[in-house]
């Protein structure tokens, strides 16, 4: 089997950012492009707990960033219960660029096999402009950006 990481080795053409699209010194996001960027500085977020987002049901905000949010969520369908975390985007998040880095960033942790990586089990559309995936439940675990500090 391949290395999933070597098929993965730069996104798509699509997906690069230049320096104009980030923020520097002498440019700031304002809330209104962070809107557009589905930031949290943007719009406040459209889900809520006890939502239904395909078999699951949204119980508590666990974070947010760039793409989306990340709740503790639980399986409603009857099949078995499972403990989960769901991430999904704002329904405003919207730009057919973003869509596609959140599908993109699905799919490459969909690939990934290692101990150290939570699982992905499921994704979607939830049917309101927002993609969904969702994920092992990590017990304790940290934001990245907190663990490499």
């Amino acid at each position: 089997m391949p290395d999933a990481l070597e098929s993965h080795d730069d996104p798509p053409p699509s997906l690069h950012l230049n320096e104009e699209d980030l923020p520097g010194p002498d440019r700031t996001v304002t809330q209104d492009a962070a809107a557009g960027l589905g930031s949290p500085l943007g719009n406040l977020p459209d889900h809520h707990p006890g939502e239904r987002i395909g078999a699951y049901r949204l119980a508590e905000q666990l974070g947010q960033g760039t793409f989306g949010t990340v709740w503790l969520a639980d399986r409603v369908d009857g099949g078995f219960q499972q403990r989960v975390a769901l991430k999904i985007t704002r329904s405003s998040a919207g730009s057919r660029q973003q869509l596609q880095r959140f599908e993109f960033e699905r799919q490459t942790l969909a690939s990934l096999q290692h101990a150290g990586i939570a699982r992905v089990f499921d994704g979607g559309d939830a049917g309101n402009g927002s993609l969904y995936y969702v994920m092992e439940l990590v017990p304790g675990g940290r934001p990245i950006d907190a663990f490499c500090r």
